[in-house]
C-alpha cells in the first residue's frame, strides 16, 4: 500500500543485507539483497529505481544533489559512523557522479536518542574526533566548510 500511494513499483526497490559497514555502492539497476551483501549505503541518478535501507537505533542518512539528481540511502550505526561510511558516500558520488558538495543536501533521519545509549559520550567523542581528523586530512577537505 505505501508503495502504490508514493507511485512506486514495488519490485524496483532495492535493498542491501546491511551489516554495519561502511560499504556504499552505486546503484544501476534493480538488485536483490542477496547481490548487495555487507552494503550499508546507496546511491543512484536513475529515477526508475527506489533504493531503501533499514533502520532502528541507527542513524540513516538521505543525500539529495539538486543539480545532478542523485539520491543517497545510508545506514550509519556507529561501527559504519566510525568507519567513516558518510564519507565514503559522499566520496562516491562526487567520484562518479561528478556532484559539487554545495549542491548535496543531507537530511539526517530520526535515530536512537542519547539518553538510551550507556556509550553515547565515549561514541560521540570517539567518531567525532575521528570524523575532524578525516576533515583535516582527506582528499574532500572541504567537508567541515557545508
Amino acid at each position: 500500500k505505501i508503495c502504490d500511494a508514493v507511485g512506486i513499483d514495488f519490485t524496483k526497490i532495492t535493498k542491501p543485507k546491511q551489516n554495519h559497514t561502511s560499504n556504499v555502492k552505486r546503484v544501476d539497476k534493480v538488485y536483490v539483497p542477496e547481490e548487495l551483501e555487507n552494503i550499508d549505503g546507496l546511491v543512484t541518478n536513475k529515477e526508475n529505481i527506489a533504493i531503501s535501507t533499514t533502520n532502528a537505533d541507527c542513524i540513516l542518512y538521505l543525500l539529495f544533489d539538486k543539480k545532478k539528481r542523485i539520491i543517497g540511502n545510508i545506514h550509519s550505526g556507529w561501527k559504519g559512523s566510525y568507519q567513516g561510511i558518510i564519507e565514503v558516500a559522499l566520496d562516491k558520488i562526487t567520484e562518479e557522479y561528478g556532484s559539487n558538495l554545495k549542491d548535496v543536501i543531507i537530511c539526517i533521519c530520526p535515530s536512537i536518542r542519547k539518553c538510551c545509549m550507556s556509550f553515547f559520550q565515549f561514541c560521540f567523542n570517539h567518531i567525532f574526533s575521528v570524523f575532524l581528523h578525516q576533515c583535516r586530512y582527506s582528499k574532500r577537505s572541504n567537508y567541515a566548510d557545508y
